[in-house]
């Protein structure tokens, strides 16, 4: 730091008084800087205030460490608060978002519960990548489901992209998703996000009249996709995203399907 900011600093702290210089100390005293926090402990030791920095930051800090374990207790509350099901889809899905500590509690509670799924290879296969053997065998299982939105299972699961967007006046809202369904499903919702942007997208200065003519170029083009007889790209994509959930129920058709369902 240059001598004359240095200066500048000295000079501010001197000109405090007693309160305002306590004040910054019990409120600020970890944001300081090394240089603000010399010139803080000479004024204290010049004017003999009664401020023990260093009892003040542990102060600091077994607050923090309070206010963590609170934290911790109102998380740990909410996950004994929820049913089996709930539970091991969030030690599934959450598992590499998790802490270690909040995970290890999940798991924990699954195992009073006896909760007998297959909850850590779910666990373990969504903390990494799938092979590509395990991919082709995800895609499998899943392309011979009954169709998550007309619940039949005359054609393959495959996947496409919604992408939406609305504008009122000055706002303009944009989202796209992947889902996935049999090939006349996905054709239905291509169409009614195609119609949705083409109605609704253009009523917003700038971006609805700039962007509405990328999201309908978007929803038709993205026609090919689910017109595949292979897996095509976007299901891959949801598979790999939701693999744990896959792993945890790839042997009970109900369950998956019911999970697949909601997401």
């Amino acid at each position: 730091m240059k001598p004359v900011d240095s200066e500048r600093i000295r000079v501010y702290y001197e000109d405090l008084s007693n309160e305002e210089l306590e004040k910054i100390v019990r409120n600020d005293l970890k944001d300081l800087s090394s240089v603000a926090l010399a010139f803080i402990e000479a004024e204290i030791k010049k004017r003999k205030l009664d401020l023990n920095l260093e009892a003040i930051a542990d102060e600091m800090n077994d607050s923090d460490a309070q206010e963590g374990n609170e934290h911790l207790a109102d998380i740990e509350s909410y996950i004994a608060s929820l049913p089996d099901k709930d539970l091991e889809e969030l030690i599934v899905k959450e598992s590499n978002r998790l802490n270690p500590t909040t995970l290890a509690f999940a798991k924990e509670q699954a195992r009073q519960r006896n909760v007998k799924t297959n909850i850590d290879a779910g666990s373990e296969v969504q903390t990494r990548d799938l092979t590509n053997a395990e991919l082709s065998s995800y895609a499998s299982i899943i392309r011979h489901l009954d169709c998550p939105k007309c619940k039949k299972s005359q054609q393959y699961i495959n996947g496409t992209m919604e992408y939406n967007i609305y504008s009122i006046i000055f706002l303009t809202y944009r989202s796209k998703k992947i889902k996935i369904a049999c090939r006349d499903c996905l054709k239905k919702i291509n169409n009614a996000a195609l119609l949705k942007s083409m109605l609704a997208g253009w009523w917003g200065i700038p971006w609805g009249i700039l962007l509405t003519p990328v999201y309908i170029y978007r929803n038709i083009s993205i026609r090919s996709q689910y017109k595949s007889d292979e897996p095509n790209i976007l299901l891959l994509s949801f598979i790999n995203e939701h693999r744990g959930i896959i792993e945890l129920y790839k042997n009970d058709k109900e369950k998956l399907q019911e999970a697949l369902s909601k997401l």
